[in-house]
């Protein structure tokens, strides 16, 4: 049987790709103890460097990579010497050591040329515009995109391109100019998100199914809500750092190409922070049903009666009976237990006795009744002139005194629609601020970004909430408000001063 054609599509393309997985931890000389360990260490080197140059560390110098080596050794518990640390830092550098130091070579079959070719390639290059800005002498390195292909392909086979690691090298590319990279990698953020929230869709499927669950890796849920707020407050910022860069960056260029693609840039942001809220809520809502499930499994669990302790050491034991007869009405039914009526199998056999349907009635009972039209309901539309109305003097009190609390008993309650008190409810998540300058025209998703539009409408002064303050809604603990619809939560508003 011949070999099919499709394996040589595009083959020269993956083996180049795999070509500095092959070829990794190759050209130095390895003792024999640190054989089965040794790439592991170079490895987690390369990671560590990523994420230096990540961040804009610029401890990242020869001197850098054999202390590197020194602390993943010590973390890992290999124990090694001055020679074969040096070796390490050689290695990722290089092929070969001293005056022989060369990039890494390998070879791979071309079917375009039907030849095999040679490649050369580095883990590691220099970083100029970090030793610029360092202002020494001494080489700060970074990786190549050979070093940054493995990365990348060890993060997608182990399913760990998170969405921090995605924003940290979108970051990058933004304050180098690179609009172009940075938009390719703004859509590998938002599938991230998306990629997590699906996670979160099928957790709360899980605990539905099984909500024991919960219980048996109680220890790792809380670990996990820690690490998942710790996350979502630094994802929060690098969508902050993007926004204010772009901001910057569009200020100091009159290039209208580069204009269009900011403009383009900061919408793709506004996508991603969008997609970065829902993910908050579905993670909002998986920690509620955990806290209600823990609370009514532990009540269920805690319901476990006992005859012995909760009725006869309790009750009969040390109370006694009030009845004589009652000692024996706890017994009887335990020794002669009474047993449910039978019905006798001749009453199937019985004559039964049927009255007669009147002829009329009997027409009408056959009749097939036709199902009823279902009609789908239409969605009332929100009626925000209205709404915008009775927030108004809410916004104008808070914007004339930011430090003051604006309650709302204080805001005439008879008069508000249900529509307008359930905004309060949806700014209550908590503190809201628009990441963007607000836009006259974009049609936005959040209802809490409509209001706004709507006030700026009515008074463009008040564009100073959105471009200076944050909203925070909370409760002020007081009795309930009641109006003629509805009875609520008496909310208060404060402006926040942004960061």
């Amino acid at each position: 049987m011949a070999i099919y054609e499709e394996i040589f599509e595009r083959y020269h393309e993956r083996k180049m790709t795999l070509n500095p997985c092959f070829q990794f931890g190759t050209g130095i000389q390895v003792p024999t103890e640190f054989s089965k360990v040794y790439k592991d260490i170079l490895f987690l080197m390369l990671l560590e460097i990523f994420y230096r140059e990540l961040r804009d560390n610029p401890e990242r110098t020869d001197r850098d990579l054999k202390e590197i080596a020194k602390e993943v050794m010590d973390k890992i518990g290999v124990q090694a010497n001055e020679d074969f640390t040096d070796r390490l830092a050689v290695a990722l550098i290089s092929s070969g050591t001293g005056q022989n130091r060369e990039p890494f070579l390998s070879s791979y079959y071309n079917e375009t040329t039907s030849s095999f070719e040679e490649e050369r390639f580095l883990y590691l290059t220099e970083d100029t515009e970090a030793m610029l800005r360092s202002k020494s002498d001494a080489q700060i390195w970074k990786l190549s995109e050979s070093g940054q292909k493995l990365i990348f392909l060890s993060l997608e086979m182990a399913d760990e391109f998170g969405i921090e690691i995605q924003q940290l090298y979108t970051l990058s590319f933004i304050r180098k100019g690179n609009f172009q990279k940075a938009l390719g990698n703004l859509d590998h953020v938002k599938a991230a998100v998306r990629a997590k929230a699906t996670q979160e869709r099928d957790y709360a499927k899980r605990m539905r199914r099984d909500p024991r669950s919960i219980f048996s890796k109680e220890k790792d849920q809380m670990e996990r809500r820690k690490s998942l707020q710790e996350q979502f407050q630094e994802q929060k910022k690098l969508f902050y750092d993007m926004d204010n860069i772009l901001h910057e960056k569009l200020k100091d260029t009159t290039d209208p190409k580069i204009i269009r693609d900011i403009e383009y840039l900061k919408e793709k942001v506004d996508e991603c922070v969008g997609e970065h809220s829902k993910l908050t809520e579905l993670v909002v809502q998986n920690y509620s049903q955990e806290i209600a499930l823990q609370r009514e499994i532990e009540r269920l669990l805690n319901y476990n009666r006992s005859f012995v302790k909760d009725i006869w050491e309790k009750h009969i034991y040390s109370e006694g009976f009030i009845f004589e007869d009652g000692f024996e009405s706890i017994l009887e039914p335990l020794f002669s237990p009474k047993q449910e009526f039978i019905y006798p199998l001749s009453w199937v056999w019985d004559e039964h006795k049927v009255g007669e349907i009147e002829s009329e009635v009997a027409a009408a009972a056959e009749e097939i009744e036709e199902p009823p039209v279902r009609k789908s309901a239409k969605r009332v539309p929100i009626d925000w002139d209205a709404i915008a109305d009775l927030w108004m003097p809410v916004f104008k009190a808070a914007l004339e005194n930011p430090q003051k609390i604006c309650a709302l008993r204080d805001f005439h309650i008879g008069e508000w629609t249900i529509d307008a008190l359930e905004m309060w409810m949806k700014f209550r998540d908590g503190e809201f601020e628009l990441k963007t300058s607000l836009s006259p025209v974009r049609k936005y998703e959040d209802d809490r970004a409509v209001l706004l539009q709507q006030i700026v409408k009515r008074d463009p002064k008040m564009i100073e909430i959105t471009n200076q303050y944050k909203i925070r809604v909370r409760t002020d603990g007081g009795e309930r408000i009641q109006n003629d619809l509805v009875s609520i939560t008496p909310f208060t508003l404060t402006l926040i001063p942004k960061e």
